[in-house]
């Protein structure tokens, strides 16, 4: 059998030192910040300032969805309501992604999923127009803007909505050109590690990060789940390494790939996350971790 390869201290140092560098683009920091009511609800007004938000009644962090056994699901970074029923769906990406689209789509839908119980009526959604966000350090379109919107609308007639009460908003934190959206300018100038030290409610932001950064079992927590998240990474590794001693440690070591490459799948990581991963863990190269990855889906 091959020498775990689990330091349980180097694990907790280095998620002690990743807890101390986050900022308001990371995760669990991310989740935290917003689980203050007022803050979120600040942050969404100014991400749809053509809307009043009077209240958000509704505020949960890291909400996971699923819509049967068999299916795929999802987690929400922040899901809140208003008090005029409408829904916002929040979420901070960093890695870029080439399939964003498509995940607004599968999100969209799994909004609905939740929203409209058994035998009601599909009209029972126009009381819930949806709105999903999603601030990104990245350009997903390349035209250089911090904010891309999009609603349906009949392709001959612009003029025409579809009317399904559907809203999908990109923000670019890399963005050239703020014409449509000054008002949350400095939320992306703080993705971006600039603070703007005017603007009240970066302040407050900037004040709510650093309260929860010094919480030490908030910080427990993380480097508990990080510990444990490791854990099952390295047992996974050396399984496949086990399984493999036969097979030789070439394919041990590719069964260790497959299998992190399933947990990560498992606990919804996207595919960029996922290639980052397995690319750390293994020293392998963009190539070597797009091959794996492919061959895991294949598997």
């Amino acid at each position: 059998m091959t020498e775990p390869s689990f330091d349980p201290q180097a694990v907790s140092a280095t998620a002690s030192q990743k807890w101390d560098r986050m900022t308001i683009t990371d995760d669990p920091i991310f989740g935290a910040v917003m689980e203050n009511q007022a803050l979120c609800q600040e942050l969404i007004q100014r991400a749809l300032p053509e809307l009043t938000i009077a209240k958000l009644t509704t505020v949960e962090a890291q909400q996971t969805v699923t819509a049967g056994l068999d299916t795929h699901g999802v987690c929400y970074d922040i899901y809140g309501q208003d008090a005029a029923g409408r829904v916002f769906e929040v979420e901070m990406q960093v890695l870029p992604q080439e399939d964003l689209a498509l995940r607004l789509r599968f999100y969209q839908a799994m909004i609905d999923e939740k929203l409209l119980h058994h035998r009601e009526r599909y009209g029972e959604l126009a009381a819930h127009p949806t709105y999903v966000i999603f601030f990104c350090n990245f350009d997903y379109f390349g035209k250089g803007r911090a904010r891309y919107q999009f609603e349906n609308r009949d392709i001959y007639d612009p003029a025409l909505p579809l009317g399904d009460h559907r809203h999908l908003v990109i923000f670019n934190a890399t963005a050239t050109s703020f014409d449509h959206a000054r008002e949350i300018r400095s939320f992306l100038d703080l993705m971006q590690k600039n603070v703007d030290t005017n603007d009240e409610y970066i302040t407050r932001l900037q004040a709510e990060i650093e309260r929860i950064k010094a919480d030490s079992g908030r910080k427990g927590t993380y480097m508990k789940l990080e510990l444990d998240f490791q854990r099952q990474l390295a047992a996974k590794e050396q399984e496949g390494m086990d399984k493999g001693i036969e097979k030789g440690k070439k394919e041990g070591r590719s069964e260790g790939i497959t299998a992190m490459i399933s947990l990560l799948t498992d606990q919804h990581k996207s595919k960029a996350e996922i290639l980052a991963t397995i690319a750390q863990l293994f020293h392998l190269s963009v190539q070597e971790a797009e091959e794996a990855y492919q061959q895991a889906l294949t598997s």
